[in-house]
């Protein structure tokens, strides 16, 4: 990733490589208010009713000062609506030097330090910071390839690249026309340029604007909202696209969610957050079936090229230790570290990858770095992700579903009441449940109805074994074939786990005891001696997973669909509704579910509401539960 080369000049940041200023001398935060606020008619517009939100889209991330006085002046004034602020930046500028920048504006701006303590772990493409009132999706990499992939619709436009004539990148008629697609009659435009080819590619892409005065020492602006495209819209052709689910929840409307576990927990947490009235179906204790143990690795592996896998678990990585490094001071773990060990030629490989998309997750070091950060001696060099560490999914489980309602009940029919547009949950021909959405999250069994058969999901056995602290423990999560956790409060640590595609068993096996035992010497040698002679505890679950390693979350596709190749429901259907009405999976978290639940579940709830969703179209693509029928 290349950031930005700023310094500053007259008190002001400045960027050599636009020779440009960042912002005006006469004041960032009082330049923000007038050109973008001021003429957005904000925050006259902003909604307060609970269920709505309102989108801002920006070119031009620059030092995010934009973004920070647009959340202040948000909660200036008490609403229970939520503020999506979407923005693309080709150069970001480093977490170091901003916040050496932003640190002086705390006193007049208190978010300063509420975005500071999530401005870390940048990936290329979307990154995703969650506020509590707001939601901010920071597109590192070209603008035109952000603004195509943008999943949402935006209501007010902050135009505020480098000068017109120095960054053409950011001002040219396809970026106007892609703004043009993610606007709604009405959508407003405010720019700090009145240059006249800004103002005739805007209305040439549909928008009315026009001369207003400006900021300061600069005379004049532009302002202007969009009308309606004139002739037919310029198609972007991409195939990864999937349609949004049309039934899109409302305010008050009731969700059922079937599952205990992460993906229950994440999922129903973040509904309720929203002000959604959220129910739990489901047999087992929260968190004590595949999400039952008491430890867990918070890490995801990276390949050697920027593959879809790859690509995926970076976002979701980044988006789990930005929660956590912000929201998770009460979460039942440790951020103390991961030591993820690997081969010589792979570590060097990754060390030379600059553009990598795990890059800024993690730092290459020499098997003497890793054995002296992680206190015990390791077989190899490694990764360092300082971010990461262990969590208890057990009890993160528990904490997150603690207010949620739950029916004890194992659900084993699900229909649809066309009348009054709801889903009616059965057991034992006995209806238990109503609701107007309803989620499967319930992991191996997510594809034991009919609606959800075809699913494409494979059980997982993994068996962890549990020693009580013995001399040399580890001081950081240590992984590499195998894992290795510090001991937890009870003064235990954790070590397996055991990978057997396909056994959906859970019974503890003896063979796999051994077989963590000798992992474990492989990856540290010392660790496996001392326990050499302790008896360990054995816990096995099932986990699920795809063909393709990656989870599912979204809509479920109609029965008519599926009998169809999609070449001929393409052709023949494209107007015909794609999903089934308010029916959601999340489900194949297989072993990484600590690092890839919560992004997967924003997706999803984003999907549900109709908000902007937080990966864009193709990174979404690639988890939707409908990939393998498209693939066909």
């Amino acid at each position: 990733m290349q950031f930005a080369d700023l310094e500053m000049r007259n008190g002001v940041p400045f960027s050599p490589r636009f020779d440009d200023i960042y912002f005006s001398r006469q004041g960032g935060t009082d330049e923000t208010r007038h050109v973008f606020l001021g003429n957005n008619n904000l925050p006259e517009r902003f909604p307060t009713e609970l269920g709505q939100w309102f989108t801002i889209g920006e070119t031009g991330f620059g030092t995010g000062l934009n973004f920070i006085t647009t959340l202040h002046i948000w909660r200036e004034t008490p609403r229970a609506s939520r503020l999506h602020f979407i923005s693309v930046e080709k150069y970001p500028v480093s977490p170091t030097t901003l916040r050496a920048l932003l640190l002086p504006l705390r006193e007049e701006l208190p978010e300063v330090d509420e975005f500071l303590a999530q401005y870390h772990s940048l990936v290329p493409g979307w990154n995703r910071l969650s506020f509590s009132d707001a939601e901010l999706s920071l597109f590192v990499g070209d603008a035109l390839s952000g603004l195509n992939d943008i999943d949402g619709v935006v209501d007010a436009w902050y135009l505020d690249g480098f000068t017109p004539a120095k960054n053409g990148d950011l001002w040219n008629p396809t970026i106007y026309h892609a703004m043009a697609r993610l606007s709604r009659p009405g959508t407003t435009v405010a720019t700090f340029t009145a240059a006249l080819p800004v103002r005739e590619g805007l209305n040439a892409a549909g928008f009315l604007a026009g001369k207003c005065p400006g900021f300061g020492l600069k005379r004049t602006m532009c302002r202007g909202h969009f009308i309606g495209l004139h002739g037919p819209e310029r198609p972007i052709t991409n195939k990864q696209w999937w349609s949004r689910p049309i039934h899109a929840l409302k305010p008050g409307q009731t969700v059922g969610v079937l599952g205990s576990g992460l993906a229950a927990a994440e999922t129903a947490q973040r509904l309720r957050h929203r002000g959604y009235a959220v129910t739990l179906i489901a047999p087992d204790e929260p968190g004590s079936a595949a999400s039952g143990n008491d430890q867990g690795a918070v890490y995801a592996k990276p390949g050697l090229e920027a593959d879809p896998a790859t690509c995926f678990y970076a976002h979701a990585l980044s988006y789990r230790v930005r929660l956590w490094q912000s929201q998770g001071q009460f979460w039942p773990g440790k951020a103390c570290g991961l030591v993820q060990v690997t081969s010589e030629k792979r570590w060097q490989r990754l060390a030379e990858a600059v553009n990598h998309p795990f890059a800024q997750l993690m730092q290459p070091i020499s098997q003497a770095e890793a054995s002296a950060l992680s206190g015990v001696t390791l077989s190899g060099p490694a990764l360092f992700f300082p971010q990461g560490g262990w969590l208890s999914p057990s009890q993160y489980c528990k904490d997150q579903l603690a207010l949620i309602p739950r029916i004890a009940t194992r659900a084993d029919q699900l229909t649809f009441d066309a009348t009054h547009q709801q889903w009616v949950v059965n057991a034992n021909g006995t209806e238990i449940h109503r609701c107007d959405a309803l989620v499967i999250a319930a992991g191996q069994h997510s594809n034991q109805f009919p609606q959800t058969e075809h699913l494409r999901l494979k059980p997982v056995r993994g068996q962890v074994s549990q020693a009580a602290t013995p001399k040399g423990s580890p001081r950081t999560v240590v992984c590499g074939d195998s894992y290795l956790t510090p001991a937890d409060d009870q003064g235990h640590w954790h070590f397996g786990a055991s990978f057997d595609v396909g056994s959906d068993h859970n019974a503890v096996k003896s063979e796999d005891t051994l077989l963590n035992r000798s992992a474990l010497a492989a990856l540290a040698p010392e660790a496996a001696q001392a326990i050499e002679n302790h008896t360990t505890v054995e816990r096995a679950a099932v986990r699920a997973t795809t063909p393709d390693y990656l989870p599912m979350s979204g809509p479920v596709l109609i029965e008519e669909a599926l009998n169809s190749s999609p070449t001929n429901w393409y052709r023949h259907n494209n107007t015909s509704p794609l999903f089934l009405p308010g029916l959601y999976v999340l489900t194949g978290l297989g072993s990484k579910g600590l690092a890839s639940s919560a992004l997967c579940a924003e997706q999803l709830v984003c999907l549900m509401t109709g908000e902007p969703t937080p990966m864009g179209n193709m990174l979404g693509s690639r988890i939707h539960p409908g990939r393998f029928w498209r693939r066909t």
